[in-house]
């Protein structure tokens, strides 16, 4: 083989496993978002129909989860058709053709199909399974969702910016507020209500008429107030400069006193003074019982008179 048709070869072989790769590409392409999923699911699936009052951004290959987990895709979607609903009655719906995966067959057949929608304007289909006690599990029949079962389904108003726990939440809160305005237009619109209230309205005004003066009062009894606490006030200043003086009198006269200076000061410092005046006292105590013995007996036996 000559040096030509060697790189000839070399040259297709490279340009085949482009294409080759390429091939790969667009497949994997097409398989993520094409049609290749919804072909793909129609022989590893089985199919069940969902009927929806309305299905807004409901497609092919839209997603269908359980329990928050992707288990399927949507493979066809129908015009409205008129259908009966779980009551009986004929009404337009949309059926949706939901592929499954054969790997999950364990979902109960009498399980709630609820189209969520996103925040773009996409959707997607979650299938939620009820609470039920072993008596009614058993009383199913089919137990489990198999291939060309026909379910109902309902367009939830909860979406993936607004759970449904806050939905709940905030139509009970519009409920109660609905009660409310009804039980005042109830309360308000009753004639008797009416004079009522425009008579409490009245005697409102009239309140905050006498608050006014009452307060204005108020105010000019403050300034009333101010302005007898001042005169009490410069009396009380008065007499306590009056006071000082007096204790500054009293001050002085007790250092006097301790100084030894005056009548008082002597009796109370001089030792030698208050002894003599203590001496004088017993001394005029005992004269004092003296003379009262003479006197007693001078009255018991009269006075003697001798006359020379």
């Amino acid at each position: 083989m000559g040096d030509y048709d060697y790189l000839q070869q070399r040259r297709n072989m490279i340009v085949g496993a482009f294409v080759i790769v390429g091939i790969c590409i667009f497949a994997y392409m097409v398989f993520l978002f094409g049609e290749l999923p919804v072909v793909a699911a129609k022989f590893t699936s089985y199919n069940v129909r969902v009927n929806f009052p309305y299905a807004p951004g409901v497609e092919k290959s839209t997603p269908v989860k359980y329990c928050g987990y992707d288990v399927g895709r949507v493979t066809h979607v129908s015009p409205p058709v008129p259908s009966k609903d779980e009551q009986g009655r004929f009404v337009h719906q949309v059926a949706v053709d939901l592929a499954i995966s054969r790997n999950y067959t364990s979902i109960p057949s009498n399980v709630e199909v609820e189209l969520i929608r996103r925040g773009l304007g996409s959707s997607y289909i979650e299938l939620v399974s009820k609470l039920m006690e072993p008596n009614e599990f058993n009383a199913l029949e089919p137990k489990f969702l198999s291939a060309g079962m026909t379910l109902q389904g309902k367009s939830s108003s909860s979406s993936e910016l607004l759970p449904k726990e806050i939905q709940d939440k905030i139509e009970i809160l519009f409920t109660k507020i609905t009660t409310l305005v009804d039980n005042v237009n109830t309360i308000v619109g009753d004639e008797q209500n009416k004079i009522n209230l425009k008579n409490t309205l009245a005697n409102l005004s009239k309140a905050t008429e006498e608050s006014i003066a009452t307060l204005q009062q108020i105010k000019e009894f403050s300034q009333t107030g101010q302005e007898k606490l001042a005169s009490i006030s410069d009396s009380v200043m008065a007499t306590s400069e009056e006071l000082g003086e007096t204790l500054i009198e009293v001050r002085r006269l007790l250092h006097k006193i301790n100084d030894g200076q005056g009548t008082v000061g002597k009796l109370i410092n001089d030792d030698q003074l208050y002894e003599n005046l203590l001496d004088s006292s017993e001394e005029l105590k005992a004269s004092l019982e003296k003379m009262k013995k003479l006197i007693d007996k001078t009255s018991e036996k009269g006075i003697r008179l001798k006359v020379f």
